[in-house]
């Protein structure tokens, strides 16, 4: 029987314990495509795109290349710390 997993709601970052955050975040890359972004969050790839849109992600994590959005890992690592201080 398989586990039901409850889905974020809209704008939480909730994601590791503070402990293993910085841990984590070593081994990513230093851009992180949309799919990659959503996967680590563990929202839908179109939540990325309306949190861009909505600019609930600050400016400093996103940048465009050739017109794809990809998400600098350590902003995104400052960004999900400052949401879990909340």
């Amino acid at each position: 029987m398989a586990e039901a997993k409850s889905s974020p709601r809209k704008g939480q970052a909730d994601l590791l314990p503070s402990g293993d955050q910085e841990l984590f975040f070593e081994n990513l890359p230093i851009l992180l495509t949309v799919e990659e972004a959503a996967t680590l969050l563990r929202v839908a790839e179109a939540t990325i795109y309306d949190w861009n849109h909505h600019e609930i992600l600050p400016k400093n994590v996103i940048l465009k290349i050739n017109g794809r959005l990809r998400l600098r890992t350590k902003a995104l690592e400052q960004w999900i710390s400052l949401q879990n201080s909340l």
